[in-house]
């Protein structure tokens, strides 16, 4: 009587093949997963800048001023800058915070349609520069477009 231990090598290509066709069969719901998580990420981010952006305005009582890309464009940007305004000019000075922010990768603002045209400007009071009027920021997402909308009070909301 001759004993046998082990796998033949025919049950474990079957095995390899059955965890293969499991594997392949879950890596696109992962990736679909990963491609929502990280829009989502991108679309907090810029909420949670915004309104630390409007706080620090308050605290600090000075403008703040959120600047989206590079002045020039308002669609493709994957970046902004949050800029505390000391001496009000609107101009960064090396001497007043400047930080620039970058969004996920993957994750573009598609549109900026604000007033004005690239920017946020947060005064002492935590609403937007007077004459301002907030608008929109849409997110351009692999899921589709994702809008972001700031009030004239300063307040950020996804509806």
């Amino acid at each position: 009587m001759v004993s046998r231990r082990g796998f033949t090598l025919v049950e474990l290509l079957v095995t390899f093949a059955i965890a293969g066709i499991l594997i392949a069969s879950s890596v696109p719901g992962f990736v679909r997963s990963m491609r929502i998580y990280r829009d989502a990420q991108g679309r907090e981010q810029i909420i949670q800048h915004l309104r630390a952006a409007r706080q620090l305005a308050i605290t600090r009582h000075c403008p703040v001023i959120v600047r989206f890309g590079d002045g020039v464009a308002t669609t493709s940007v994957d970046n902004y800058t949050i800029h505390e305004d000391t001496n009000g000019d609107r101009i960064a000075q090396s001497t007043e915070r400047q930080v620039l922010r970058t969004l996920p990768q993957g994750v573009l603002l598609g549109q900026i349609a604000l007033a004005p045209v690239d920017s946020l400007i947060f005064d002492i009071n935590g609403t937007l520069w007077p004459g301002s009027s907030g608008g929109q920021l849409v997110l351009a997402t692999r899921g589709g477009p994702d809008t972001l909308v700031v009030t004239p009070v300063g307040m950020v909301y996804h509806p």
